[in-house]
């Protein structure tokens, strides 16, 4: 069957039974006055199709929306899910450098908490010392002057003070090795008296160290032939002895003499 529409009419065309070979149908035109039996035609308005055509664009325009919501909020699920699974593991790792932190700092403070005990049993350390160096060195200064002022003595006789314009208290100088006593004194007797700063001084040698010296004579002659026995006189008047790998020193001739009879000569 085919449909045409002319100008103010709707025109149906239909044909039943099989075509003949090489015979074509001749025309049929129908008119208002020739009418044969026609099957119904349903006549659409162009109103219609546009409101066909609008409701099919909704149809898809919703379709589509629903696709696109769907496949959206299936990314969105999907995004948001790692967004969260990566905010939880930062959230876990902040967690546990947080608790580091605490930990180096509650280290610090003890150390620091230590460090400042420390420092102030050290601070009262070197305040004591301070105030005990300081009184070493008072002591110090009063020995030195002391010292100076023994030595002063010690190398004077138990004579007087001389008087304003008198001659000086004789001085006993001690030498600490013989050899420079032995030059001094040669060079006193060459020489009678030595002159310094208009003052005359004469030298003489310590006969109290002879003495002392003498006063072993007797014991060095017991000791002479001992064997394994060794003797001297060190400067100025000390006895040494050794006897058997034993070094014994003597200032006094009793003592040495009571030495010799109870160790020595039995």
């Amino acid at each position: 069957m085919a449909s045409r529409t002319t100008k103010g009419h709707a025109v149906a065309i239909s044909s039943t039974g099989p075509a003949k070979a090489n015979a074509p149908s001749p025309p049929r035109y129908l008119g208002d006055s020739d009418k044969p039996a026609q099957t119904p035609v349903t006549v659409v308005s162009p109103s219609q199709i546009m409101a066909f055509k609008d409701e099919l664009v909704a149809a898809l325009r919703a379709d589509f929306a629903s696709i696109f919501k769907d496949e959206i909020r299936v990314v969105f699920e999907s995004e948001i899910y790692a967004i969260k699974q990566e905010m939880q593991a930062a959230k876990t790792e902040i967690s546990n450098f947080k608790t580091d932190i605490r930990k180096d700092v509650a280290a610090m403070e003890n150390t620091t908490e230590q460090m400042e005990r420390g420092l102030s049993g050290c601070s009262d350390d070197v305040v004591a010392l301070q105030r005990t160096v300081q009184q070493l060195s008072n002591q110090v200064a009063a020995l030195e002057d002391k010292c100076e002022d023994l030595e002063g003595r010690a190398h004077c006789t138990l004579q007087p003070p001389p008087k304003q314009g008198a001659t000086p208290r004789t001085i006993v100088a001690r030498l600490h090795y013989f050899h420079d006593c032995s030059n001094i004194l040669r060079l006193a007797r060459e020489r009678k008296r030595a002159a310094v700063n208009d003052l005359t001084i004469s030298v003489y040698p310590d006969y109290t160290a002879a003495r002392a010296r003498a006063a072993f004579n007797d014991i060095r002659q017991q000791l002479h032939g001992i064997e394994g026995l060794r003797f001297g006189i060190l400067h100025p008047a000390k006895l040494r002895i050794t006897y058997k790998g034993v070094e014994k020193n003597f200032t006094s001739s009793d003592v040495s003499q009571k030495y010799i009879s109870q160790d020595i000569i039995k």
